[in-house]
Parts: structure tokens; sequence; C-alpha cells
């Protein structure tokens, strides 16, 4: 099943599989839209989700609070068991995760651009 939540950037939409979930981000995710993001998540994710995997191939950009979000949702799912995945993060915020001390934490794989 795949909802759209927010057809304006930020976009992002999630597929749920059971307990495993799918977010796809695009667009610019920082101190305007973060919070609104958390609380879409806060009702999608289930609390036994074994795999939340988050697509950031389309982030053009992000902020502190964007990351302090993705550090919530990471350990909200470690905390529960589940296995959280950032993937396709383009170079820029990958050096913005860097620069930040948290791109190991996120387990961050890198797109090629």
């Amino acid at each position: 099943m795949v909802r759209a939540v927010d057809p304006t950037p930020p976009s992002y939409d999630f597929e749920v599989n059971g307990a495993h979930v799918v977010l796809r981000l695009a667009g610019d995710l920082d101190a305007t839209n973060a919070d609104r993001l958390r609380a879409s998540l806060d009702l999608v994710v289930p609390d036994d989700v074994a795999e939340l995997r988050v697509e950031a191939s389309g982030l053009t950009s992000l902020d502190s609070a964007a990351v302090r979000v993705l550090l919530r949702l990471r350990d909200g799912v470690t905390a529960a068991g589940g296995r959280f995945r950032l993937e396709g993060l383009p170079a820029a915020q990958r050096d913005e995760l860097g620069r930040a001390g948290v791109l190991g934490q996120l387990d961050a794989g890198v797109r090629d651009d």
C-alpha cells in the first residue's frame, strides 16, 4: 500500500508492507517541515516495525531539525529490535551528515551522482 502524505516540497510517501516500511524523501527537509514529517511517521510506522528503509535520493537539503527526526526514527526502530537504513543519500547531504558527526549513526548509503 502506498500513501502520498505531502505533495509539496518536501515530498514524502510511505510504502507499508506489514512490519516493513519504506519512506521516500524528496526536496528540502528542514525546521519548517520536519515536525510535520515526524507526526506523519508516528501515525504510519507500526510499533513492531522490523525494518524502516529511508530512500533519500531525492533529498536536496536537510538541516539539524531533519537530522533530529532521522535520529529519533532510528532510535525508535532499533529500540524495538528493528533495522533502520538510510539509502541513496546524495553526496552533498552525506557530507552534511558527516560534518554533523551523525553519518555513521544513520547507516547512510551513497548514491552515484
